[in-house]
């Protein structure tokens, strides 16, 4: 029997073409070097870096100390946003500016952006696990490393009444 194997690459450009349009936007986009007041500091926006379903998140850059930072902005995108939607949002900040742990992504600051609101977290650089491994950016070892680090961080969550419905 003999198998046919395609070439991904057209797939992946089509793909990749798809990204730059969903970012490109929708009520929540910003533009680099639009300016953010959260509760705690100003941030600068610098780039996007995905949306999703009812958010989109940007690398920003706290202006106090210069610091990178991802922005998560609530826009309602393909889904439409309810007052549920919105409180739910506002309770994963509150949420999240409490826990602190070497494996969660910490939280920083939050606020209003014309009507929309965001959070402000600390920034990873690199882009999510299915990024790298789609780049084939790991090993074993890595891929091992990485699943003993989410375990970690998601017991953690779970001892403090948490389930987390995002990991990345």
């Amino acid at each position: 029997m003999n198998t046919v194997i395609e070439d991904a690459a057209p797939a992946e450009k089509k793909i990749n073409k798809m990204k730059r349009a969903r970012l490109s936007n929708g009520p929540a986009e910003l533009k680099r070097g639009d300016l953010l007041q959260g509760s705690n500091d100003s941030y600068i926006v610098k780039s996007p870096i995905d949306r999703g379903g009812v958010g989109a998140v940007f690398q920003g850059q706290r202006v106090s100390d210069g610091v990178s930072v991802a922005i998560k902005v609530l826009h309602g995108g393909r889904f439409p946003m309810t007052d549920v939607a919105r409180e739910r949002f506002r309770k994963e900040i509150t949420n999240t500016l409490k826990l602190k742990h070497q494996y969660l992504i910490q939280a920083y600051d939050f606020g209003k952006i014309s009507g929309h609101d965001f959070l402000v977290m600390e920034y990873v650089s690199g882009g999510t696990i299915a990024t790298q491994i789609e780049r084939g950016e790991y090993d074993d070892e890595t891929a091992l490393r990485w699943c003993a680090q989410m375990v970690h961080g998601v017991l953690f969550l779970h001892a403090q009444g948490y389930i987390h419905r995002d990991l990345k």
